[in-house]
């Protein structure tokens, strides 16, 4: 078996391999995508009904825009209507049982305005 070179860029896909699967669940704990079945919004407007703050919000939809799961057209987030809902897609709706423990300081994260090393260290 041929193995792979260790580079820095293999390193930070290791490092940050997570992070998808955190702004996916945030996403839809907080209710983004319920949200945006109703149309377009702005990060306002979902930090507003979410109850979390901009800064977070921003994060996340730009992280999810990356992930190609959302749009960005100007201000406005949408939804990518090829995406199924989780609730259509015969998953439990907590798929992502072994990042509990990060997942709750992302989610105190995104609802407080404040970064994620600071929100896990709080009540420990």
């Amino acid at each position: 078996m041929k193995q792979t070179e260790l580079t820095p860029q293999r390193i930070m896909q290791f490092a940050w391999g997570y992070a998808p699967t955190l702004a996916i669940e945030t996403a839809v704990r907080h209710g983004v995508f319920d949200l945006l079945d109703q149309g377009p919004k702005t990060v306002e407007e979902l930090a507003g009904a979410t109850k979390t703050s901009i800064r977070g919000m921003r994060a996340i939809l730009n992280l999810l825009v990356s992930l190609d799961l959302l749009t960005r057209t100007g201000a406005r987030y949408a939804r990518k209507r090829r995406v199924p809902r989780l609730d259509q897609t015969g998953l439990p709706r907590n798929v992502f049982p072994p990042y509990q423990r990060s997942t709750s300081t992302t989610l105190d994260a995104v609802a407080g305005n404040r970064p994620h090393r600071q929100a896990g260290r709080q009540g420990q």
